[in-house]
């Protein structure tokens, strides 16, 4: 379960679909304001990141394909022998928020040529895109929320069957729509009364039931985040209740980990191009002042030192480019609802 990459991706559009939902829900603001407002939030560290990781190419190639020990060796050299054979297309393809939405028969490695982690992205502004749209229609009651759910995950299942083999990752909406539905659910069922939560915990077992054979682990977390969210809400869970509020205390409340979780969207999308660049220079360094010296232990040690300076970049990214963008979009927006 630790060495599923995929795993915390689709938590996190998971988690993705509950915090839109909520921002819809209780922000009621207009569509313009809406999309404006999440493009001023992902696009400035995106572009300085993919800008990065573009200048550092020679030392992703070093880290990542010609290091003996590497993985995945042939798809990556694939994806750096496509992007050297079509760098203008690939950078056109960056430079628009639905990169990723092209399928591979048309441009290979389209979400993930110049800066890997960004098909999640793409993914992301996807569903940014009809969130609005299908939130409403979804929230409707109990049992519009049973229908959707369903629908969405069923539709998700054939797209994979269907065409999935054209994404290197589900990165067409339509393939992890599935995600999305269930923390759109969820985001509804810690909303209904009282009166409701019986009708909405079947609603949300019988869609992880769905899943469950295909994301067990997906669904094993997502549990565990729902246990966090009624206590937070001053439900009970049987049981759990005094381990689960000091994991949550550990895990999620202390200063520590929420600075940190602040600052994770640069970390996301820079912590690939700095390793690379970390682990070069800490090879080309050792080798010159110790040729003994096991070339593992020394890519463990440049990447122990890369999360030092990664935790620090992610601040400076957060304080330099994401904080003062937002500030401008608030004052934007205030005055528009003013207007």
């Amino acid at each position: 379960m630790l060495n599923r990459n995929g795993l915390a991706v689709n938590v996190f559009i998971i988690i993705s679909g509950f915090v839109i939902t909520h921002l819809i829900l209780t922000k009621h603001e207009p569509y313009q304001t809406y999309i404006v407002r999440q493009c001023a939030r992902l696009a400035p560290v995106y572009v300085v990141c993919m800008f990065f990781a573009a200048s550092t190419a020679e030392a992703y190639r070093f880290a990542y394909l010609d290091l003996p020990f590497a993985s995945d060796q042939p798809m990556r050299a694939a994806r750096l022998a496509e992007t050297a054979a079509r760098p203008g297309w690939h950078w056109l393809a960056h430079l628009t928020p639905l990169h990723r939405a092209k399928p591979n028969s048309l441009l290979p490695f389209a979400g993930t040529s110049i800066l890997a982690p960004a098909w999640s992205l793409s993914l992301e502004w996807q569903f940014y895109l009809i969130a609005p749209i299908l939130i409403r229609s979804i929230g409707r009651g109990s049992g519009s929320l049973w229908i959707w759910t369903t629908a969405l995950t069923l539709i998700a299942y054939a797209a994979r069957r269907l065409f999935g083999h054209e994404y290197q990752y589900g990165s067409m909406l339509l393939l992890s729509i599935h995600f999305f539905a269930i923390g759109i659910a969820t985001r509804f069922l810690f909303g209904m009364p009282r009166q409701s939560s019986q009708i909405g915990w079947f609603v949300a077992i019988a869609a992880s039931l769905l899943m469950v054979l295909k994301w067990p682990a997906e669904i094993l977390v997502w549990a565990l985040w729902c246990v966090f969210m009624r206590l937070d809400n001053g439900g009970n869970v049987p049981f759990v209740g005094p381990v689960v509020d000091w994991a949550r205390y550990a895990a999620a409340t202390n200063a520590a980990v929420t600075a940190i979780g602040k600052w994770s969207y640069p970390t996301y999308l820079v912590y690939i191009p700095l390793f690379s660049v970390c682990v070069l220079w800490g090879v080309k360094t050792a080798s010159n002042a110790a040729e003994t010296a096991s070339l593992k232990a020394i890519v463990r040690m440049s990447l122990a030192a890369a999360m030092i300076v990664l935790i620090w970049l992610s601040w400076l990214m957060h304080a330099l480019l994401e904080k003062p963008v937002m500030r401008v979009v608030q004052r934007w927006a205030a005055r528009c609802a003013g207007s």
